[in-house]
Formats: structure tokens, sequence, C-alpha cells
């Protein structure tokens, strides 16, 4: 090629070029989006996990008149979202307690992948 010749492609180039990115694209998505929901299982898997190690640990450690205590709270978060203002699970996780991709209404947390839990003071049972 010389110097400041232009690189031309012709139309069936262009139309080939477009169909291998398209299939890519139809193979990469369905991939991308089974490892985001992959993501969030393990996710929640590995906080309530955490949590229940927790409060364990938790029990392990207080004893009240002669009897060991479950916490009697998991955390003192309000209703609603988890933020940086409102993090759960503060009294069992060593760690500060999540911030992010959990929500909170009365007992019942939902984590990520929509998996509700309630917290049980009696047996120390979150499920």
């Amino acid at each position: 090629m010389q110097p400041g010749a232009q690189l031309k492609f012709n139309l069936t180039e262009l139309v080939m070029i477009i169909v291998v990115l398209c299939i890519l694209a139809v193979v990469a998505v369905p991939i991308y989006y089974n490892l985001c929901a992959q993501a969030r299982i393990d996710s929640e898997r590995t906080v309530v996990g955490n949590v229940r190690a927790g409060i364990q640990s938790y029990h392990a450690r207080h004893v009240e008149g002669g009897v060991r205590v479950y916490p009697p709270a998991l955390d003192d978060a309000k209703d609603g979202p988890a933020s940086l203002t409102n993090s759960f699970f503060g009294a069992v996780l060593a760690e500060g307690g999540v911030i992010s991709d959990w929500s909170k209404k009365e007992k019942t947390y939902t984590g990520p992948n929509r998996g509700a839990y309630t917290y049980n003071r009696t047996d120390g049972t979150f499920r």
C-alpha cells in the first residue's frame, strides 16, 4: 500500500463484520445475565451464612443470668433499603453491616435474590 492511500471496505465485508458482531452479542448477552444472576445468589448466600455465624458467635460470648443468650436484634436499622446510614446486621457482623442490595420490613429481611429471612431471637435462627 502506498503512503497516504486510504483503506476501503466493500459492502460485503461490512455486512460480514456486522454479522460476526451480532453473533458475538447473541452469545455473550445471556452469559452476562447468567453471571449477574449467579452473583446475586452467591452474594445473598454469603451474607446469610455470615449472619448465622455472627449469631452463633454472639451466643457463644454472651451469658446473662448464667444462660447463653442470642442477640436481642440483628441491628437497629429502620424499615426500607440498606444504606450507609441504615446498615443491616451490624450487631452480628464485624465488618459493620450490609449497606446495599438488602431491604427490611418489620422483622423480615429481603436479599438481592429476593430471598426473605426472619430472625428469631428465642432460638437464634435466621431463615
